[in-house]
C-alpha cells in the first residue's frame, strides 16, 4: 500500500522552490473561479492581514483550505486546490510580474490549448476567450488588477 502523508505546505516553499512542478490532471474541471470569489479572497486577506493600511504583526499565518497534491517522483500533481492554486498564481504574478512556480496542464498535451503560455502572458488580458478556462482566467487577473486600483483610490 503506498504511504499516504498529510502535512502542511507552507506558501512561500511554493512560491520559490524553483523544483516544484505543479500538473493540473486532465480530469480537473476548468478553472471557474468568479468575480465574487476573488473579491472574498482578497477582502479576506485585507481583513487578516491589515488593520487600516498597517499590517499586523500577529497575523503571520492564514489558512486557505486545504489543497491535496500527490508527488509523483517531484511531479506535484493537484488533486484539489486548483482553483485556489491559480488565483494565487495570478495574484502573484499581478504583484511581481513573475511566475511564482509553473503549471503544466495534462489535457493541452491533446489539444493545441495551451493554458500555461496562457497564464506566462496575462499582464493584458483584454479580449474574450473562447476557451473556457481563458475566459474566466482573464477575467481573475482583471478582477485582481481592479480590485487593487479601488484600494489605490480609496487610499488617496
Amino acid at each position: 500500500m503506498a504511504a499516504f502523508n498529510i502535512g502542511t505546505l507552507n506558501i512561500y516553499k511554493l512560491f520559490y522552490d524553483l523544483n516544484i512542478q505543479l500538473v493540473i490532471p486532465d480530469y480537473q474541471r476548468p478553472y471557474v473561479w468568479r468575480e465574487e470569489h476573488i473579491n472574498d479572497l482578497l477582502e479576506d486577506w485585507k481583513d487578516h492581514f491589515f488593520d487600516e493600511l498597517n499590517f499586523k504583526d500577529d497575523a503571520l499565518e492564514y489558512f486557505m483550505g486545504s489543497i491535496m497534491i500527490h508527488n509523483n517522483n517531484g511531479v506535484y500533481e493537484v488533486i484539489d486546490g486548483q482553483q485556489r492554486l491559480t488565483t494565487l498564481f495570478l495574484l502573484y504574478k499581478y504583484l511581481y510580474d513573475k511566475d511564482p512556480y509553473t503549471f503544466e496542464f495534462e489535457r493541452d498535451n491533446e489539444s493545441d490549448v495551451n493554458r500555461w503560455d496562457y497564464l506566462q502572458n496575462i499582464k493584458s488580458p483584454d479580449k474574450d476567450e473562447l476557451n473556457i478556462d481563458f475566459f474566466f482566467i482573464n477575467r481573475a487577473y482583471c478582477t485582481i488588477k481592479d480590485w487593487f486600483s479601488e484600494m489605490a483610490e480609496t487610499d488617496n
